[in-house]
């Protein structure tokens, strides 16, 4: 599902830039995509698992959460390090996220840090009505984010 929005918006699937990380997926895009990450693919990748959901059988439906972020990766033989992807994690375990998401009874909703929120401001990319600034404290990480749930 997410391979398939990431590739109908032409961001390439690249295996060194795609990771498993068991109940998660790390994706690093080149830079000049953020406007993509932040209209159309949080979008699609919604509306694809709204089309799951309404799909399949009420055991087997999903839930998604979507972190986005921008920042410095180091790249070793071993994948990407940095501290941006430590904070996209902490924003995904974010308990103010989940309880938006769960009092919302959202299938699908997006936490997006506030440097990355501060460069997009003003362009009106995602329905700001529906934009809530929320706290994450989460292990040592103590930051504002913005939260989207459709």
């Amino acid at each position: 599902m997410v391979e398939q929005t990431a590739a109908d918006l032409g961001i390439r699937w690249r295996p060194e830039v795609h990771r498993d990380r068991g109940d998660g997926l790390m994706i690093v895009v080149e830079k000049g995509r953020i406007e993509v990450l932040t209209t159309d693919f949080p979008r699609r990748l919604g509306d694809a698992v709204r089309r799951h959901n309404l799909a399949t059988a009420p055991d087997v439906r999903i839930q998604l959460r979507l972190a986005l972020d921008a920042g410095y990766l180091h790249k070793d033989d071993t994948g990407y390090t940095g501290g941006v992807l430590n904070r996209a994690a902490r924003l995904l375990d974010a308990p103010e996220f989940k309880a938006r998401m769960r009092d919302q009874g959202a299938e699908f909703a997006v936490i997006a840090s506030e440097p990355l929120c501060d460069a997009i401001q003003g362009f009106h990319l995602l329905d700001d009505r529906r934009i809530e600034k929320v706290t994450v404290d989460v292990k040592e990480t103590h930051a504002t984010a913005w939260t989207w749930v459709p």
